[in-house]
């Protein structure tokens, strides 16, 4: 893509672009709902609100801020899959569940944030993040 005669990165990816009125730097929303804006002089995207406009396409994972607390239905997607939390408690929690199947985590609480990441309170509210293979605590009882 090139704006404003700068050639975008081909790494730069997003399922919504935009181009708003009085701003000659495009605007992208990534996979979950977070915004960004170019900014030529750095060459890059940085952090902004949503422009002024119509409505992207909604996006196929489970939006930055997402919960879920309800045992044995309801779910979150992100990119590693579909999360919930299974009747069987663990810890005095209960099991997560990953594509249906047990990842060694149980927790009271999933959130999605940061970009898609997958958290997990435990049944003393500390929390966890999911690494792609396993949960690591993050040792503090703040949300992420």
């Amino acid at each position: 893509m090139i704006v404003n005669n700068v050639t975008i990165p081909n790494n730069v990816a997003g399922i919504c672009y935009r181009a708003a009125s009085g701003s000659p730097d495009p605007y992208l929303m990534d996979a979950y709902g977070e915004w960004s804006q170019w900014k030529p002089g750095t060459s890059t995207f940085a952090n902004s609100s949503a422009p002024a406009g119509g409505a992207c396409a909604q996006s196929p994972y489970s939006l930055d801020g997402s919960t879920l607390t309800t045992t044995g239905t309801g779910t979150l997607v992100t990119a590693a899959g579909t999360w919930s939390l299974d009747t069987t408690t663990c810890f005095g929690s209960n099991a997560i569940l990953l594509n249906g199947s047990q990842v060694g985590g149980c927790g009271t609480k999933l959130l999605v944030d940061q970009d898609g990441n997958m958290f997990t309170a435990d049944v003393s509210n500390n929390w966890w993040e999911w690494n792609g293979s396993g949960w690591n605590n993050l040792n503090t009882t703040t949300t992420p």
